[in-house]
């Protein structure tokens, strides 16, 4: 291929639906987008099993429904990534590119900030203000997702409801 027939053929692709996966590997070939990775070899290791963590207790229901409050937050700010890696092939680097995600909790005693780790995951964390911090075992709440699976800490009894 020559420059010019890439470039008319890029354009071609641009313009017509359906041709994303044409479009992606032209872009490859034309060094616009990195190469595609080979796939990594999976490496069984032992699982560790841990018994069931209970939630901590909040300070008071209030606590209790702002904790739930962050944790939506945290969710909807997933699926928002999510949407935004599929629209531009990466996660978002700051939470103002997301629509409809928030830097605080609704009652303002969590601060929600990404930060991203690669190409392919960010972590989020949603930290505790104010009276809030005194639930100090979902103080800190945190979602690594890297190319798209989850993890959540600082342990499982924090996420649920």
């Amino acid at each position: 291929y020559t420059g010019d027939l890439l470039a008319n053929k890029f354009q071609t692709l641009e313009r017509s639906s359906g041709a994303d996966e044409d479009l992606v590997a032209l872009k490859r070939k034309m060094g616009l987008i990195a190469p595609e990775e080979a796939p990594a070899q999976r490496v069984e290791t032992p699982k560790r099993v841990d018994a069931p963590v209970a939630p901590p207790q909040a300070a008071g229901r209030s606590e209790q429904d702002e904790l739930a409050a962050a944790l939506e937050e945290m969710e909807a700010e997933q699926q928002a990534q999510e949407q935004h890696r599929s629209a531009h092939g990466l996660y978002a680097s700051e939470l103002s590119a997301l629509l409809g995600t928030s830097a605080r909790s609704p009652q303002g005693r969590y601060a929600i900030s990404v930060v991203l780790d690669g190409p392919e995951a960010y972590r989020a964390t949603a930290s505790a203000l104010g009276a809030q911090a005194q639930d100090t075992g979902c103080a800190t709440l945190t979602l690594q997702v890297r190319q798209g699976f989850a993890q959540t800490g600082p342990h499982s009894g924090c996420w649920q409801r």
